[in-house]
Protein backbone atom coordinates (compact mmCIF):
# COMPACT_ATOMS: atom_id res chain seq x y z
CA UNK A 1 0.00 0.00 0.00
CA UNK A 2 1.24 3.40 -1.15
CA UNK A 3 2.53 5.43 2.14
CA UNK A 4 -0.24 8.95 2.53
CA UNK A 5 2.30 10.76 2.69
CA UNK A 6 0.76 14.47 4.90
CA UNK A 7 0.78 17.28 2.59
CA UNK A 8 0.06 20.64 3.84
CA UNK A 9 -1.81 24.11 1.12
CA UNK A 10 1.67 25.43 0.59
CA UNK A 11 3.29 21.74 -0.62
CA UNK A 12 0.71 21.00 -3.08
CA UNK A 13 1.21 24.61 -4.43
CA UNK A 14 4.88 24.05 -4.32
CA UNK A 15 4.35 20.81 -6.77
CA UNK A 16 2.13 22.47 -8.92
CA UNK A 17 5.17 24.68 -9.98
CA UNK A 18 7.24 22.12 -9.94
CA UNK A 19 7.07 18.67 -8.94
CA UNK A 20 10.44 18.20 -8.04
CA UNK A 21 10.47 21.33 -5.64
CA UNK A 22 8.20 19.70 -3.61
CA UNK A 23 10.31 16.51 -3.54
CA UNK A 24 13.52 18.24 -2.28
CA UNK A 25 10.96 19.86 0.11
CA UNK A 26 10.26 16.93 1.88
CA UNK A 27 13.60 14.47 0.96
CA UNK A 28 15.84 17.34 0.72
CA UNK A 29 15.32 20.44 3.18
CA UNK A 30 18.81 21.16 3.93
CA UNK A 31 19.03 21.95 0.28
CA UNK A 32 17.01 24.95 0.46
CA UNK A 33 18.43 28.15 0.27
CA UNK A 34 16.48 30.89 0.70
CA UNK A 35 18.09 33.99 -0.85
CA UNK A 36 17.03 37.92 0.61
CA UNK A 37 14.44 38.90 -1.78
CA UNK A 38 12.30 35.37 -0.61
CA UNK A 39 12.54 36.43 3.15
CA UNK A 40 11.81 39.87 2.52
CA UNK A 41 8.50 38.75 0.23
CA UNK A 42 7.75 36.23 2.94
CA UNK A 43 7.70 39.61 6.00
CA UNK A 44 5.39 41.66 3.60
CA UNK A 45 3.04 39.23 3.77
CA UNK A 46 2.86 38.62 7.13
CA UNK A 47 2.46 42.40 7.91
CA UNK A 48 -0.40 42.48 4.75
CA UNK A 49 -2.11 39.92 7.07
CA UNK A 50 -1.46 41.38 10.27
CA UNK A 51 -3.24 44.29 8.65
CA UNK A 52 -5.86 42.11 6.99
CA UNK A 53 -6.83 40.93 10.66
CA UNK A 54 -6.82 44.63 12.66
CA UNK A 55 -10.47 45.17 10.52
CA UNK A 56 -12.13 42.45 13.11
CA UNK A 57 -11.01 43.44 16.53
CA UNK A 58 -13.33 40.66 17.92
CA UNK A 59 -11.51 37.90 16.04
CA UNK A 60 -9.40 35.49 17.49
CA UNK A 61 -6.28 34.28 16.11
CA UNK A 62 -5.02 30.80 16.10
CA UNK A 63 -1.75 29.94 17.57
CA UNK A 64 -0.34 26.28 18.35
CA UNK A 65 2.27 26.70 15.00
CA UNK A 66 4.03 23.36 16.56
CA UNK A 67 0.95 21.37 17.35
CA UNK A 68 -1.81 20.95 14.35
CA UNK A 69 -4.37 18.92 16.42
CA UNK A 70 -4.25 21.44 18.98
CA UNK A 71 -4.27 23.78 16.27
CA UNK A 72 -7.82 22.51 15.11
CA UNK A 73 -9.23 22.00 18.42
CA UNK A 74 -8.92 26.07 18.85
CA UNK A 75 -9.95 26.70 15.63
CA UNK A 76 -13.03 24.50 16.23
CA UNK A 77 -13.46 26.40 20.20
CA UNK A 78 -13.71 29.49 18.50
CA UNK A 79 -16.06 29.05 15.28
CA UNK A 80 -18.33 27.70 17.74
CA UNK A 81 -18.76 31.43 19.30
CA UNK A 82 -19.55 32.62 15.35
CA UNK A 83 -16.73 34.77 15.57
CA UNK A 84 -14.05 35.99 13.19
CA UNK A 85 -11.19 33.72 13.45
CA UNK A 86 -7.48 33.91 12.03
CA UNK A 87 -5.14 31.04 11.02
CA UNK A 88 -8.34 28.64 11.25
CA UNK A 89 -6.38 25.12 10.70
CA UNK A 90 -8.52 22.03 9.42
CA UNK A 91 -7.48 18.67 7.96
CA UNK A 92 -9.09 16.34 5.63
CA UNK A 93 -7.48 13.54 3.74
CA UNK A 94 -4.25 13.99 5.91
CA UNK A 95 -4.18 17.38 4.07
CA UNK A 96 -3.92 20.14 6.23
CA UNK A 97 -4.96 24.03 6.18
CA UNK A 98 -4.57 26.97 7.77
CA UNK A 99 -7.26 30.09 6.29
CA UNK A 100 -5.93 33.92 6.69
CA UNK A 101 -9.54 34.52 7.83
CA UNK A 102 -13.20 32.54 8.30
CA UNK A 103 -15.80 34.66 8.78
CA UNK A 104 -18.74 33.81 9.92
CA UNK A 105 -22.25 34.70 8.06
CA UNK A 106 -25.75 33.88 9.14
CA UNK A 107 -25.47 29.78 8.64
CA UNK A 108 -21.85 29.73 6.71
CA UNK A 109 -18.79 31.19 6.12
CA UNK A 110 -16.81 33.34 3.92
CA UNK A 111 -13.14 32.23 3.82
CA UNK A 112 -10.64 34.78 2.35
CA UNK A 113 -7.26 34.35 1.16
CA UNK A 114 -5.00 37.40 1.44
CA UNK A 115 -2.38 38.26 -0.65
CA UNK A 116 0.41 40.83 -0.88
CA UNK A 117 -0.46 41.62 -4.81
CA UNK A 118 -2.30 44.40 -6.37
CA UNK A 119 -4.42 41.79 -8.28
CA UNK A 120 -5.54 37.99 -8.71
CA UNK A 121 -3.47 35.38 -10.22
CA UNK A 122 -4.08 31.95 -11.38
CA UNK A 123 -1.66 30.47 -8.32
CA UNK A 124 -3.54 32.09 -5.92
CA UNK A 125 -7.03 30.25 -7.26
CA UNK A 126 -5.28 27.30 -6.94
CA UNK A 127 -4.20 28.15 -3.24
CA UNK A 128 -8.16 28.96 -2.27
CA UNK A 129 -8.99 25.80 -4.19
CA UNK A 130 -6.93 23.68 -2.14
CA UNK A 131 -8.08 25.27 0.93
CA UNK A 132 -11.76 25.27 0.05
CA UNK A 133 -11.69 21.25 -0.59
CA UNK A 134 -10.11 20.44 2.54
CA UNK A 135 -13.02 23.03 4.10
CA UNK A 136 -15.66 21.46 2.60
CA UNK A 137 -14.78 17.84 3.18
CA UNK A 138 -13.68 18.41 7.10
CA UNK A 139 -17.63 19.55 7.14
CA UNK A 140 -17.61 23.15 6.86
CA UNK A 141 -20.48 25.28 4.94
CA UNK A 142 -18.17 27.91 2.86
CA UNK A 143 -21.25 30.00 1.07
CA UNK A 144 -18.22 32.56 -0.40
CA UNK A 145 -14.72 32.46 -1.38
CA UNK A 146 -12.60 35.48 -1.73
CA UNK A 147 -9.07 36.49 -2.91
CA UNK A 148 -8.53 39.48 -0.49
CA UNK A 149 -5.89 41.43 -2.26
CA UNK A 150 -4.25 44.81 -2.43
CA UNK A 151 -6.44 48.19 -3.41
CA UNK A 152 -3.84 49.79 -5.93
CA UNK A 153 -6.08 52.71 -6.14
CA UNK A 154 -5.62 52.77 -1.97
CA UNK A 155 -4.11 56.50 -1.13
CA UNK A 156 -2.60 55.79 2.38
CA UNK A 157 -4.21 58.91 4.51
CA UNK A 158 -1.40 58.61 7.42
CA UNK A 159 -1.51 57.64 10.88
CA UNK A 160 -1.38 54.07 10.42
CA UNK A 161 -5.32 53.56 8.93
CA UNK A 162 -4.45 51.32 6.45
CA UNK A 163 -9.03 50.95 6.04
CA UNK A 164 -9.44 50.48 2.47
CA UNK A 165 -5.72 49.00 1.44
CA UNK A 166 -7.71 45.34 0.96
CA UNK A 167 -10.06 44.35 -1.64
CA UNK A 168 -11.67 41.32 -2.14
CA UNK A 169 -11.96 39.54 -5.07
CA UNK A 170 -14.89 37.01 -5.33
CA UNK A 171 -13.56 33.69 -6.74
CA UNK A 172 -16.37 31.57 -6.41
CA UNK A 173 -17.07 30.41 -9.91
CA UNK A 174 -13.37 29.86 -10.15
CA UNK A 175 -12.65 27.73 -7.26
CA UNK A 176 -16.18 25.45 -8.31
CA UNK A 177 -14.55 25.11 -11.33
CA UNK A 178 -11.02 23.76 -9.93
CA UNK A 179 -12.40 21.88 -7.09
CA UNK A 180 -13.02 18.48 -9.21
CA UNK A 181 -8.84 18.78 -9.79
CA UNK A 182 -7.82 19.14 -6.19
CA UNK A 183 -7.89 15.56 -6.04
CA UNK A 184 -5.80 14.48 -8.65
CA UNK A 185 -3.30 17.12 -7.64
CA UNK A 186 -3.20 15.78 -3.95
CA UNK A 187 -2.61 12.05 -5.69
CA UNK A 188 -0.14 13.16 -7.97
CA UNK A 189 1.87 15.13 -5.33
CA UNK A 190 1.95 11.53 -3.27
CA UNK A 191 2.70 10.07 -6.05
CA UNK A 192 5.86 11.97 -6.55
CA UNK A 193 6.77 11.63 -2.92
CA UNK A 194 6.61 8.13 -3.32
CA UNK A 195 8.92 7.55 -6.39
CA UNK A 196 12.84 8.87 -7.01
CA UNK A 197 13.66 11.97 -7.62
CA UNK A 198 11.97 13.81 -10.64
CA UNK A 199 14.39 14.49 -13.28
CA UNK A 200 13.00 17.92 -14.10
CA UNK A 201 15.36 20.25 -16.12
CA UNK A 202 15.28 23.77 -15.06
CA UNK A 203 13.37 26.54 -17.36
CA UNK A 204 11.00 28.82 -16.57
CA UNK A 205 9.45 27.26 -14.37
CA UNK A 206 12.04 27.99 -11.41
CA UNK A 207 10.49 31.49 -11.26
CA UNK A 208 7.15 31.20 -11.96
CA UNK A 209 5.35 32.40 -10.10
CA UNK A 210 7.85 32.20 -7.11
CA UNK A 211 11.28 31.64 -7.16
CA UNK A 212 12.44 28.22 -5.64
CA UNK A 213 14.82 28.16 -3.39
CA UNK A 214 16.54 24.56 -4.66
CA UNK A 215 17.78 26.30 -7.31
CA UNK A 216 21.17 26.19 -6.11
CA UNK A 217 21.26 22.50 -5.66
CA UNK A 218 19.64 22.08 -9.39
CA UNK A 219 22.38 23.95 -10.39
CA UNK A 220 24.83 22.08 -9.22
CA UNK A 221 23.15 18.88 -10.16
CA UNK A 222 23.09 20.26 -13.64
CA UNK A 223 26.99 20.86 -13.94
CA UNK A 224 28.09 23.64 -16.10
CA UNK A 225 26.09 22.95 -19.06
CA UNK A 226 26.36 24.90 -22.24
CA UNK A 227 28.85 27.56 -22.32
CA UNK A 228 26.42 29.71 -24.30
CA UNK A 229 23.09 27.92 -24.52
CA UNK A 230 20.43 28.67 -26.83
CA UNK A 231 18.33 29.93 -24.28
CA UNK A 232 20.63 33.52 -24.44
CA UNK A 233 18.42 34.78 -27.59
CA UNK A 234 16.77 37.86 -25.99
CA UNK A 235 12.59 37.37 -26.97
CA UNK A 236 13.47 34.40 -28.89
CA UNK A 237 11.36 31.74 -26.63
CA UNK A 238 9.33 30.25 -29.99
CA UNK A 239 13.03 30.02 -31.95
CA UNK A 240 14.60 28.91 -28.70
CA UNK A 241 12.07 26.43 -28.03
CA UNK A 242 12.56 24.56 -31.62
CA UNK A 243 16.18 24.63 -31.34
CA UNK A 244 16.15 22.79 -27.96
CA UNK A 245 13.49 20.24 -29.91
CA UNK A 246 15.98 19.70 -32.63
CA UNK A 247 18.67 18.84 -29.94
CA UNK A 248 20.55 22.06 -30.12
CA UNK A 249 21.75 23.32 -26.88
CA UNK A 250 25.04 25.48 -27.75
CA UNK A 251 24.22 28.66 -29.80
CA UNK A 252 27.25 27.71 -31.32
CA UNK A 253 26.54 24.77 -32.81
CA UNK A 254 23.57 26.27 -34.36
CA UNK A 255 23.96 27.04 -38.75
CA UNK A 256 23.93 30.93 -38.78
CA UNK A 257 20.87 30.65 -41.20
CA UNK A 258 18.47 29.61 -38.33
CA UNK A 259 18.85 32.99 -37.45
CA UNK A 260 15.42 34.86 -37.90
CA UNK A 261 16.64 38.88 -37.33
CA UNK A 262 19.31 41.23 -37.39
CA UNK A 263 20.02 40.97 -33.64
CA UNK A 264 19.94 37.34 -33.26
CA UNK A 265 22.16 37.19 -36.17
CA UNK A 266 24.70 39.41 -34.59
CA UNK A 267 24.94 37.69 -31.30
CA UNK A 268 24.78 33.87 -32.98
CA UNK A 269 28.24 35.53 -35.12
CA UNK A 270 29.42 37.02 -32.29
CA UNK A 271 29.25 34.14 -29.77
CA UNK A 272 30.48 32.08 -32.16
CA UNK A 273 33.39 34.00 -33.32
CA UNK A 274 34.77 35.10 -30.41
CA UNK A 275 34.99 38.59 -32.13
CA UNK A 276 32.66 41.49 -30.66
CA UNK A 277 30.35 42.75 -33.44
CA UNK A 278 31.15 46.77 -32.68
CA UNK A 279 29.75 49.60 -35.36
CA UNK A 280 31.12 52.87 -34.44
CA UNK A 281 30.22 54.85 -36.82
CA UNK A 282 27.11 53.63 -36.34
CA UNK A 283 26.88 54.45 -33.12
CA UNK A 284 28.73 57.75 -33.62
CA UNK A 285 25.91 58.95 -36.15
CA UNK A 286 23.33 57.52 -33.46
CA UNK A 287 24.52 59.96 -30.87
CA UNK A 288 25.85 62.78 -32.52
CA UNK A 289 22.52 64.75 -32.22
CA UNK A 290 23.21 64.58 -28.70
CA UNK A 291 23.68 67.92 -27.07
CA UNK A 292 26.36 68.76 -24.73
CA UNK A 293 26.32 69.18 -21.48
CA UNK A 294 25.16 65.66 -21.20
CA UNK A 295 23.86 64.36 -18.05
CA UNK A 296 24.12 60.40 -17.31
CA UNK A 297 21.47 59.64 -15.15
CA UNK A 298 19.90 56.91 -13.03
CA UNK A 299 17.22 56.77 -10.44
CA UNK A 300 16.93 54.16 -7.30
CA UNK A 301 13.27 53.48 -6.82
CA UNK A 302 11.03 51.99 -4.05
CA UNK A 303 7.68 50.94 -3.84
CA UNK A 304 6.48 49.49 -0.66
CA UNK A 305 3.44 47.00 -0.77
CA UNK A 306 2.07 48.61 2.09
CA UNK A 307 2.53 52.25 1.88
CA UNK A 308 4.64 54.33 4.41
CA UNK A 309 4.44 58.05 3.47
CA UNK A 310 0.93 59.67 3.39
CA UNK A 311 -0.30 60.61 -0.19
CA UNK A 312 0.91 57.34 -1.62
CA UNK A 313 -0.45 54.28 -3.11
CA UNK A 314 0.60 51.08 -3.09
CA UNK A 315 3.56 49.80 -4.84
CA UNK A 316 3.96 53.40 -6.14
CA UNK A 317 7.82 53.95 -7.52
CA UNK A 318 8.75 56.57 -5.40
CA UNK A 319 13.09 57.71 -6.00
CA UNK A 320 14.94 57.61 -3.12
CA UNK A 321 18.50 58.14 -4.44
CA UNK A 322 20.12 59.65 -8.47
CA UNK A 323 23.28 59.28 -9.49
CA UNK A 324 24.44 62.17 -12.39
CA UNK A 325 27.39 62.21 -14.02
CA UNK A 326 27.55 65.29 -16.82
CA UNK A 327 29.84 65.53 -19.58
CA UNK A 328 30.75 68.65 -21.38
CA UNK A 329 31.97 69.31 -25.18
CA UNK A 330 35.88 69.27 -23.74
CA UNK A 331 35.32 65.74 -21.92
CA UNK A 332 35.06 67.13 -18.24
CA UNK A 333 32.87 64.82 -16.28
CA UNK A 334 30.93 66.26 -13.04
CA UNK A 335 29.21 63.65 -10.72
CA UNK A 336 26.01 65.33 -9.19
CA UNK A 337 24.43 63.01 -6.45
CA UNK A 338 20.61 62.75 -3.87
CA UNK A 339 20.22 60.29 -1.88
CA UNK A 340 17.54 60.50 1.56
CA UNK A 341 17.87 58.32 4.16
CA UNK A 342 15.61 60.26 6.95
CA UNK A 343 12.97 58.10 6.55
CA UNK A 344 10.39 60.86 5.51
CA UNK A 345 9.05 60.84 1.83
CA UNK A 346 12.32 61.48 -0.29
CA UNK A 347 10.33 62.07 -3.74
CA UNK A 348 10.09 66.01 -2.74
CA UNK A 349 13.62 66.61 -1.91
CA UNK A 350 14.72 64.69 -4.96
CA UNK A 351 12.64 66.51 -7.42
CA UNK A 352 13.81 69.92 -6.00
CA UNK A 353 17.98 68.69 -6.07
CA UNK A 354 16.92 67.12 -9.93
CA UNK A 355 16.05 70.70 -11.07
CA UNK A 356 18.66 72.18 -9.57
CA UNK A 357 21.49 70.08 -10.25
CA UNK A 358 20.39 69.38 -13.71
CA UNK A 359 19.75 72.85 -14.50
CA UNK A 360 21.58 73.39 -18.20
CA UNK A 361 21.86 70.01 -19.21
CA UNK A 362 20.53 70.10 -22.65
CA UNK A 363 20.18 65.99 -23.03
CA UNK A 364 19.59 63.17 -20.31
CA UNK A 365 21.07 60.04 -21.00
CA UNK A 366 19.66 57.29 -19.21
CA UNK A 367 19.69 53.41 -20.56
CA UNK A 368 15.71 52.15 -20.26
CA UNK A 369 15.11 55.86 -20.33
CA UNK A 370 11.56 55.29 -20.29
CA UNK A 371 11.97 54.46 -16.43
CA UNK A 372 13.52 57.81 -15.92
CA UNK A 373 10.88 59.84 -18.43
CA UNK A 374 8.70 58.28 -16.18
CA UNK A 375 9.60 59.12 -12.93
CA UNK A 376 10.44 62.56 -14.01
CA UNK A 377 6.88 63.05 -15.26
CA UNK A 378 5.01 61.38 -12.18
CA UNK A 379 7.59 64.38 -10.10
CA UNK A 380 5.89 66.61 -12.20
CA UNK A 381 2.35 65.37 -11.76
CA UNK A 382 3.08 65.35 -7.40
CA UNK A 383 4.42 68.89 -7.62
CA UNK A 384 2.61 71.50 -9.62
CA UNK A 385 4.63 74.34 -8.51
CA UNK A 386 7.95 72.10 -10.63
CA UNK A 387 5.87 70.96 -13.19
CA UNK A 388 7.16 72.99 -16.04
CA UNK A 389 10.92 72.23 -15.13
CA UNK A 390 10.68 68.35 -14.80
CA UNK A 391 8.86 68.17 -18.31
CA UNK A 392 11.32 70.05 -19.40
CA UNK A 393 13.90 67.62 -18.40
CA UNK A 394 11.66 64.96 -19.29
CA UNK A 395 11.83 66.28 -23.26
CA UNK A 396 15.09 65.86 -23.05
CA UNK A 397 15.73 62.25 -22.30
CA UNK A 398 17.23 59.86 -24.64
CA UNK A 399 18.12 56.17 -24.32
CA UNK A 400 21.44 54.80 -24.67
CA UNK A 401 19.68 51.07 -24.54
CA UNK A 402 19.17 50.64 -28.03
CA UNK A 403 21.94 52.57 -29.55
CA UNK A 404 24.03 49.82 -27.33
CA UNK A 405 21.98 46.85 -29.01
CA UNK A 406 21.97 47.97 -32.53
CA UNK A 407 25.78 48.59 -32.74
CA UNK A 408 27.73 46.18 -30.65
CA UNK A 409 27.20 42.89 -28.88
CA UNK A 410 30.42 41.05 -26.72
CA UNK A 411 29.68 36.79 -26.12
CA UNK A 412 30.33 37.60 -22.51
CA UNK A 413 26.63 39.41 -22.41
CA UNK A 414 25.38 36.18 -22.71
CA UNK A 415 22.09 37.38 -24.55
CA UNK A 416 21.48 40.69 -22.05
CA UNK A 417 21.42 44.45 -22.89
CA UNK A 418 21.42 45.42 -18.82
CA UNK A 419 24.06 48.30 -18.41
CA UNK A 420 25.73 45.22 -15.95
CA UNK A 421 26.29 42.83 -18.46
CA UNK A 422 27.48 45.66 -21.07
CA UNK A 423 29.74 47.33 -18.66
CA UNK A 424 32.47 44.44 -17.63
CA UNK A 425 32.39 43.56 -21.59
CA UNK A 426 32.87 46.97 -23.15
CA UNK A 427 34.74 48.77 -20.50
CA UNK A 428 36.40 46.06 -18.07
CA UNK A 429 37.52 48.44 -15.07
CA UNK A 430 33.98 49.32 -14.60
CA UNK A 431 33.20 46.55 -12.84
CA UNK A 432 30.05 45.48 -10.50
CA UNK A 433 31.86 42.95 -8.69
CA UNK A 434 33.68 44.61 -6.58
CA UNK A 435 30.35 45.74 -5.14
CA UNK A 436 29.51 44.83 -1.63
CA UNK A 437 25.84 43.87 -0.79
CA UNK A 438 24.30 46.64 -2.66
CA UNK A 439 25.30 45.48 -6.45
CA UNK A 440 21.74 45.91 -8.30
CA UNK A 441 18.32 47.44 -8.24
CA UNK A 442 16.75 44.92 -5.70
CA UNK A 443 19.83 44.94 -3.44
CA UNK A 444 19.61 48.77 -3.21
CA UNK A 445 15.68 48.85 -2.10
CA UNK A 446 16.44 46.00 0.27
CA UNK A 447 19.46 48.24 1.44
CA UNK A 448 17.03 51.73 1.63
CA UNK A 449 14.17 49.83 3.28
CA UNK A 450 16.97 48.42 6.25
CA UNK A 451 18.94 51.85 6.26
CA UNK A 452 15.53 53.81 6.97
CA UNK A 453 14.10 51.70 9.85
CA UNK A 454 13.93 53.15 13.15
CA UNK A 455 16.19 50.55 14.38
CA UNK A 456 18.56 50.34 12.43
CA UNK A 457 21.97 51.34 14.06
CA UNK A 458 23.89 54.54 12.91
CA UNK A 459 27.04 52.57 12.10
CA UNK A 460 24.86 50.15 9.83
CA UNK A 461 22.94 53.14 8.63
CA UNK A 462 26.38 54.87 7.59
CA UNK A 463 27.64 51.54 5.65
CA UNK A 464 24.35 51.22 3.54
CA UNK A 465 25.10 54.97 3.09
CA UNK A 466 28.48 54.35 1.65
CA UNK A 467 27.32 51.87 -0.39
CA UNK A 468 24.16 53.09 -2.08
CA UNK A 469 26.16 56.04 -3.11
CA UNK A 470 28.85 53.76 -4.44
CA UNK A 471 26.71 51.23 -6.65
CA UNK A 472 23.89 54.34 -8.11
CA UNK A 473 27.35 56.19 -9.58
CA UNK A 474 28.43 53.02 -11.25
CA UNK A 475 25.76 53.23 -13.30
CA UNK A 476 25.82 56.93 -14.10
CA UNK A 477 29.41 56.71 -14.65
CA UNK A 478 29.20 53.60 -16.42
CA UNK A 479 27.06 54.67 -19.22
CA UNK A 480 29.45 57.84 -19.94
CA UNK A 481 32.23 54.90 -20.39
CA UNK A 482 29.86 52.72 -22.43
CA UNK A 483 29.27 55.97 -25.34
CA UNK A 484 32.81 56.76 -25.41
CA UNK A 485 33.75 53.23 -26.58
CA UNK A 486 31.16 52.85 -28.26
CA UNK A 487 32.29 55.77 -30.77
CA UNK A 488 35.69 56.13 -29.87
Amino acid sequence: MRRQWPLTKSKIISFLQCPKWLWLEVHKPNEKDETEEMQARFLVGHHVGDIARTQYPKGVLIEHPDNFNAAIAATQAAMSSRIPVFEAAFQHDNVRVRTDLMLPKPRSWHTAEVKSAGEVKDHHLNDLAVQTSVLKNAGIRVSRSTIRHINKQFVYPGGGNYRGLLTDAEADREVKELLPEVRGWVAAARKTLSGREPGIEMGKHCNDPWACPFQGYCTKLAGTGAAYPVDLLPRGRSLVEKLKSEGYDDLREVPADRMTTDLFRRIHAATKTGKPYVDREGAHRAMSSWKYPRAYLDFETIGFAVPIWEGTRPFQQIPFQWSCHIERPDGAVTHREFLDLSGNNPARACAEKLVKGLRGCRMIIAHHAGVERNIMRGLAATFPDLRAPLLRLAEVVVDLLPVVKEHYYHRDMLGSYSIKAILPALAPRFSYDNLDEVTDGLAAQRAYAEAIHPATPDSRKVELERKLRRYCALDSEGMIAVARRLTK
